[in-house]
């Protein structure tokens, strides 16, 4: 395609001996990349020293916005433009069209990936929504409601799926969110972008998206293997004391049983009692038809707090602002999950350097049936798994790399 040579740029890069490492290949890369997308999709301009560059400054350097970054810089004596005039031609860049940009973007990671020794397989992936506290105005349409967080309970929303195995914690899909958004729309989209890098081997969900519209979707139309919990009801909690089910114990379950026939969804639901008493329900389309594999299932919906902690992280990369636009505030929040990637990539390169990367990938590869997959995806490692250079350290690399890339202002005389 016509960005390969950019691929092969990043390549090139991250292979010579003598460039100064990864994050100088990322940053004489990514920014012209996503300014060559803007001008070719959206018909935007971006300059990428005094627009774009700036904008990565911030995004590096926790809790900064466009505005103080670029006060910043230019009390440094770098070249930049004003920050109305960055935010400006954000501004332009239409957010329907900004998760088409960034998928590119993602693409060439993934492209860049597979030349460096990944390869595409069945993964363990989760998907949620992840909510970014807002604090304007409730009434704006991209504005939707959620649990209390941070003193409000609006925020700007996005759906997002996440590979959840150690070491290749990489954001697969991450769409904005909207009250317009049909939530069965938004997940088919999502799992569609899945496929492009990864196959899905599970599906692990939260309780958010308990629906039979859902459940239909997964099974019916995409065909996916999930597991999600089952939230409480009366007529559950009635089945299950009624039938004094025990630990681990599969059951049929009816929704909608009180409406018309073809109203009526049928799945299967587990019951599990934990070590320390605890009692939950999942619903799932994996024929477990012993408590072994039933056991496998809880050990890998306990990986899915995986996407969780990339949430933490990708806070790490989050430009702060307090522009109303949802243009620009879509670009920084897809512009923060991307860069949460890179520094995937990072950490992904360096295991690899080193040997430690995916100790059980040929188990999984070699995963023939579904019981095999969970069982190779549930095992533990045989060491703990860290990121050999933590988000903070990286994001203060990539902004030494930027004020290198920068140019100083010319002095004017008295």
């Amino acid at each position: 395609m016509w960005y390969d040579r950019y691929v092969h740029k990043l390549i090139e890069l991250l292979g010579n001996e003598k460039s100064e490492g990864f994050e100088k290949a990322i940053i004489n890369v990514i920014p012209k990349l996503l300014a060559q997308l803007c001008k070719l999709k959206l018909n935007v301009k971006l300059d990428v020293k005094k627009t774009l560059l700036p904008v990565f400054y911030a995004s590096f350097r926790n809790g900064f916005s466009v505005s103080q970054a670029v006060k910043y810089l230019r009390e440094k004596g770098y070249e930049t433009h004003s920050a109305k005039y960055i935010l400006d031609k954000i501004r332009q860049l239409k957010a329907e069209q900004l998760k088409d940009i960034f998928d590119c973007c993602r693409e060439l990671i993934f492209t860049a990936l597979s030349k460096c020794g990944y390869k595409k397989r069945r993964c363990l992936i989760a998907i949620d929504y992840h909510d970014k506290p807002f604090y304007g105005n409730k009434e704006l349409g991209h504005v939707v409601g959620c649990k209390r967080k941070a003193s409000t309970n609006f925020a700007h929303r996005y759906i997002t799926a996440c590979i959840v195995e150690e070491g290749i914690r990489f954001n697969l899909a991450c769409l904005p969110i909207t009250l317009l958004d049909i939530e069965q729309d938004s997940l088919k989209k999502v799992i569609q972008l899945c496929r492009k890098y990864a196959e899905i081997g599970c599906l692990l969900l939260d309780k958010g998206f308990n629906s039979v519209a859902n459940y239909k979707l997964l099974e019916d139309e995409l065909q996916v293997k999930y597991i999600m919990p089952q939230q409480s009801n009366e007529k559950l909690k009635r089945l299950i004391e009624s039938n004094k089910l025990s630990a681990y114990t599969l059951f049929e379950y009816v929704f909608n049983e009180n409406l018309a026939e073809e109203y009526r969804y049928g799945a299967k639901l587990f019951y599990i009692i934990a070590d320390n008493g605890e009692k939950y329900t999942f619903v799932t389309n994996i024929n477990a038809d012993n408590e072994t594999l039933l056991k496998l299932i809880v050990q890998c919906y306990d990986k899915r707090w995986g996407i969780e902690t990339g949430y933490r992280t990708e806070s790490h990369f989050w430009c702060k602002t307090t522009s109303k636009s949802f243009n620009i505030r879509t670009f920084l929040g897809l512009l923060s999950f991307f860069l949460q990637d890179l520094w995937t990539f990072k950490n992904y390169l360096s295991h690899k350097k080193i040997g430690t990367h995916e100790p059980r990938a040929a188990k999984i590869i070699n995963s023939k049936t579904l019981a095999e997959f969970l069982t190779a995806v549930s095992e533990k490692l045989s060491f703990v798994w860290r990121p050999i250079q933590k988000a903070l350290m990286f994001c203060e690399s990539c902004c030494d790399t930027i004020i290198c890339k920068l140019k100083r202002a010319k002095l004017v005389s008295c």
